[in-house]
């Protein structure tokens, strides 16, 4: 099983495909962003583009096979474990895509990370509009909730339940643990309920806290991203079509697509990324 793991205890699964430049994939699924998703994504990059590209894609620390300890954790958490895993691969740039909040984890790694991506793809990103705040926040409040008047058997059990937290809030955001590790689940119903909600809490906060565009970077920081984007335009409650759009307006070098997904259009949108990557693809 493919992993890296890190001096900060996270432990990160990854699995390759193809050969080539590096393309490093943060898949969709909120905070269940686990790389089976991108099979269940309108095209799927990892069989489209790694006849061209080291395709590299992986499970975000606490979504499926990829751990971390339980405590706050943010956006800046993620890119490092990511940066980490290209470390430990020896990849010092790469390509970069994300599906929904791959989108935000693309745009931090970038700012956490100068000089080190090529091009970025952001598929379907997510962003703050209208009345979706709440959604965004709301999972990690059942989590706490849940541990606030069933204790810690309440979370253990919904885990075991279902450890798809973007699915079933209440087994919370170290659920895939959970179920996956005996001897977690079993310090799990040790810790204190009320501790584990304000660590709930906090992880809301610091993901979600910065209630304002794409959750990860702010504008003005996007106004002086000098590297090629690839914006494949969302269209509902979580992926506003705004929010893409914006991306594409501020980035100096954005290229926008709105309609991408349909079966009509696939195909080519396969051959719109294929081609922009390789277009940016140093010699």
């Amino acid at each position: 099983m493919p992993r890296v793991d890190l001096p900060t205890g996270a432990s990160i699964y990854y699995e390759e495909f193809g050969e080539g430049f590096p393309l490093l994939l943060f898949a969709p699924g909120g905070m269940d962003s686990r790389l089976e998703m991108w099979y269940q994504a309108p095209w799927n990059p990892i069989e489209a583009l790694s006849p061209y590209f080291r395709v590299i894609a992986m499970d975000q620390r606490n979504a499926h096979r990829s751990f971390a300890p339980l405590a706050v954790t943010d956006w800046g958490d993620l890119a490092a474990d990511q940066a980490a895993l290209l470390n430990a691969l020896g990849i010092e740039r790469t390509h970069i895509m994300g599906g929904c909040i791959g989108s935000s984890f693309c745009l931090r790694f970038m700012h956490d990370n100068p000089g080190r991506t090529t091009a970025a793809i952001l598929q379907n990103p997510i962003g703050l509009r209208g009345g979706n705040f709440d959604g965004f926040k709301g999972m990690f409040e059942i989590a706490a909730r849940t541990a606030e008047e069933g204790g810690m058997q309440a979370v253990v059990d919904a885990a075991l339940a279902n450890d798809r937290f973007q699915q079933n809030h209440a087994g919370g955001l170290w659920a895939a643990r959970i179920a996956a590790d005996e001897a977690f689940r079993e310090e799990m119903l040790k810790m204190d309920a009320t501790e584990y909600a304000r660590i709930q809490r906090g992880t809301s906060d610091a993901f979600f806290g910065r209630s304002d565009f794409v959750f990860s970077v702010t504008r003005e920081w996007v106004e002086t991203l000098d590297v090629p984007l690839l914006v494949l335009a969302g269209h509902d409650d979580f992926h506003p079509t705004e929010t893409a759009r914006e991306i594409a307006e501020l980035a100096p070098k954005a290229t926008y697509v709105e309609e991408w997904a349909p079966p009509e259009v696939r195909e080519r949108t396969i051959e719109t990324a294929r081609e922009f990557l390789l277009a940016n693809t140093p010699k």
